[in-house]
């Protein structure tokens, strides 16, 4: 159930109760109730109020009391809860995100999973404050097309306009949190969002060759050919490499384990070179600082300044790429791409590279099949051994 709000005039349909009509430009409305009288199975009605009802307000408390009437002829016990149909979507975040720290918490990695709660409850903010005080209940399709309309015009942080991806994303968080209303707080709120359309860029990788003589220039800086070796053979993303723990590499049985975005766990083959760059690691001797003395976790890249894992490896790759005379501009990211790239040459199977990237969809997995070629093929035959001997 949903208010519609349309121009008198031209029966164009506004979005709010206070500008013009972008059309016409008149400022007469008309208020509708849209409702389904039997259920969401049933017939679906639109019902046009009274002419005298010239604001929202007052057609949104016309719309709580058709919902009323429906529930308690449908239910003859239902007793009238006034929260269900005034409680707002930020007033019920905090409770939201607590049930839901508490359903994926992890022993694992709690500083990179807590990162990610925090993603998911300032992408809530967002949206929350973007449509504002809205009743969870009245959130519908036609609210998640105002906010996409909106959220588009706005700007990134670098003063960028915002992805269509974000804007999906943080709608994707807000469907979440629906399905929770509905399920914990017997809310009966819509669950329809019709996402915005984007292209995936194509990936952008770096050549075998490439690969090899990055980390061989990184001999020099074992702290770095350890941290990406982990983003070259486990596919890591950046988050994932700079929280890892020595109690993650299990040498027992050879498996390297990660919290991925998202929060799920996920276990890996430790690749020998990978195994050997972190016991040099590992056996450098420490340097009495702060991080030394503020690692508990025993995170294997933390931050000599911060005494935290690191955030911004992009002055490393610049000063490696540079030694090793690659003049291409390198993201951390690359090396996720190129390991995926490179196994898909030497025709790995699919599902395997999915698991290995951590890829809810095998369709993301299935954009590096765009990129592999037939050079690309021969020369990532024998990849890991030509590493192993140029590294030795």
């Amino acid at each position: 159930m949903a208010i519609i709000i349309k121009c008198r005039k031209c029966k164009a349909r506004l979005y709010n109760d206070t500008d013009p009509c972008p059309d016409c430009g008149s400022i007469e409305r008309r208020f509708i109730v849209d409702y389904w009288p039997d259920g969401r199975n049933g017939k679906r009605c639109q019902r046009y109020l009274d002419d005298n009802i010239k604001s929202l307000a007052i057609a949104l408390e016309v719309d709580k009391e058709t919902k009323l009437s429906i529930r308690e002829r449908r239910n003859p016990e239902f007793n009238e809860s006034l929260p269900y149909y005034t409680t707002t979507i930020d007033e019920l975040i905090p409770e939201y995100m607590k049930y839901y720290r508490l359903q994926h918490r992890s022993a694992i990695n709690p500083i990179r999973q807590e990162k990610s709660f925090r993603e998911r409850e300032q992408s809530l903010y967002i949206v929350s404050k973007i449509i504002g005080p809205m009743p969870v209940i009245h959130f519908d399709k036609h609210t998640a097309t105002q906010y996409q309309l909106t959220r588009s015009k706005q700007k990134t942080s670098r003063d960028t306009e915002v992805k269509n991806r974000t804007i999906n994303k943080e709608l994707t968080y807000m469907m979440s949190f629906l399905k929770w209303c509905r399920k914990e707080k017997g809310i009966d709120v819509k669950l329809e969002i019709e996402m915005l359309p984007y292209d995936r860029p194509k990936p952008t990788i770096l050549s075998p060759k490439e690969i090899i003589a990055f980390i061989k220039a990184a001999q020099s800086e074992p702290f770095w050919q350890a941290f990406f070796l982990c983003c070259y053979t486990l596919g890591y993303r950046v988050s994932e490499t700079t929280f890892l723990r020595k109690d993650d590499v299990d040498r027992a049985t050879k498996t390297v384990r990660a919290v991925q975005k998202g929060g799920e766990d996920k276990i890996e083959p430790l690749n020998p070179l990978l195994d050997q760059a972190l016991k040099k690691l590992e056996k450098l001797k420490p340097k009495k600082n702060k991080s030394q003395k503020e690692n508990p976790e025993g995170y294997y890249f933390l931050s000599q300044r911060t005494g935290k894992p690191i955030t911004n490896p992009q002055s490393a790759i610049k000063r490696i790429a540079k030694r090793a005379g690659i003049k291409k501009n390198i993201t951390p990211h690359m090396f996720r791409h190129s390991i995926a790239t490179h196994l898909l040459a030497q025709e790995t199977n699919l599902r395997t590279i999915q698991k290995l990237l951590g890829h809810a969809d095998v369709q993301t997995t299935q954009g590096y099949t765009h990129v592999v070629t037939d050079d690309i093929r021969r020369a990532t035959k024998n990849m890991f051994s030509k590493l192993q001997k140029a590294v030795g």
